[in-house]
């Protein structure tokens, strides 16, 4: 009776030992690969270089065009904001204005 409250963490122990202690026997016993499991290795792991280099390629676009963005967002011009709210249409009739008051308040 004493094992009983622990019965809920020793199954699933014992399941993955068992799993575990199965996966090594297949290893230690499969001995080295043949010809046709070398071939499959080295297609997998052609492909695996072509995906590789197509997602380094996307990667490096993608940084540039978050560096476009970042550029476009922190510049300015000397003259006026690169976002003018005041030339925004307003659905209200004065709306920035009763926002800045407000604002200020």
């Amino acid at each position: 009776m004493e094992l009983l409250p622990f019965m809920p963490f020793l199954i699933p122990i014992v399941a993955i030992l068992a799993w575990a202690g199965i996966q090594i026997s297949k290893n230690l016993g499969g001995g080295p690969p043949d010809e046709s499991e070398l071939h499959e290795l080295r297609v997998d792991l052609a492909s695996l270089g072509t995906e590789l280099e197509d997602a380094l390629r996307d990667r490096e676009k993608l940084r540039k065009r978050i560096e476009n963005l970042e550029a476009i967002v922190t510049a300015t011009d000397a003259e006026r904001p690169l976002l003018d709210l005041d030339a925004l249409p307003d659905a209200v009739p004065d709306a920035a204005e009763a926002h800045r008051q407000r604002s200020r308040a």
